[in-house]
């Protein structure tokens, strides 16, 4: 099989347009406010005078919101992703991926909720591949059925990191999970190291990694977020210290 060959074509993804509607109203809605305020600021007595100040930040606010807006509307038109057998495609405005699954370093995910008057509205789920060459892949989240794609994405990095990374602990190499480093010896995080006798099994919970030493005191939290490869780093760490 060619370097460049990505096997059969499985399926393709396009922005969805609940995603493409609500940028637009929402770029129109801003730069509509912002020019308003700013049509109010140059009126004279249409503001109080105590109040200018107040009506310019919200006029600066709007401005920058609908620029937001804007951009990804630019930077994700005609947004493609192609998932194949053996690899990924992706396109948007002046970029062009195309890899291998095997060129695929780890995964690393971000869920944002999103709340409107203490309920949550929207979860945002944020997907970025880390290429073995240095470059980063975010995926758009504006695709269709994201978290279907990103259980696909799952599926075939964290099997293929888990192998890679077994086999670096059997050569008693250590393996890095960005701030933590583990090892047959132990875990190390921030230049410490810490045997796998002396902690206790690390809980996630609520999208935090606690590492507790032995008798229940925290040692180290971290994000879910900061770690690529998550569960393959939560399934190695608990192997390692039910081994140690």
């Amino acid at each position: 099989m060619a370097y460049d060959d990505l096997g059969e074509l499985q399926e393709t993804r396009n922005l969805s347009r609940r995603f493409v509607f609500s940028a637009f109203v929402l770029w129109l809605g801003m730069l509509v406010a912002f020019f308003y305020i700013l049509h109010l600021l140059f009126t004279p007595a249409a503001i109080a005078h105590d109040q200018r100040r107040a009506a310019a930040i919200v006029c600066g606010l709007c401005g920058l919101c609908s620029l937001v807006f804007g951009y990804a509307l630019v930077h994700y038109r005609g947004a493609r992703l192609r998932l194949f057998s053996e690899g990924l495609e992706l396109q948007m405005s002046g970029r062009h991926y195309r890899f291998r699954w095997e060129q695929v370093d780890c995964l690393t995910l971000k869920v944002t909720a999103r709340t409107v008057n203490g309920i949550r509205a929207a979860t945002l789920h944020e997907y970025t591949l880390h290429l073995a060459d240095g470059r980063k892949v975010a995926i758009p989240s504006g695709l269709q059925g994201l978290e279907q794609l990103g259980q696909r994405l799952e599926r075939e990095v964290y099997p293929r990191a888990a192998s890679r990374a077994f086999e670096r602990l059997r050569r008693n190499e250590p393996v890095c999970f960005g701030p933590c480093k583990i090892s047959n010896q132990g875990l190390e995080m921030s230049g410490t190291m810490k045997s796998w006798k002396d902690l206790e099994p690390i809980v996630l919970s609520g999208g935090i990694f606690t590492v507790r030493k032995r008798g229940g005191q925290t040692w180290r939290v971290v994000p879910f977020s900061d770690i690529p490869n998550a569960p393959v780093f939560l399934q190695l760490t608990q192997s390692l210290r039910q081994a140690s």
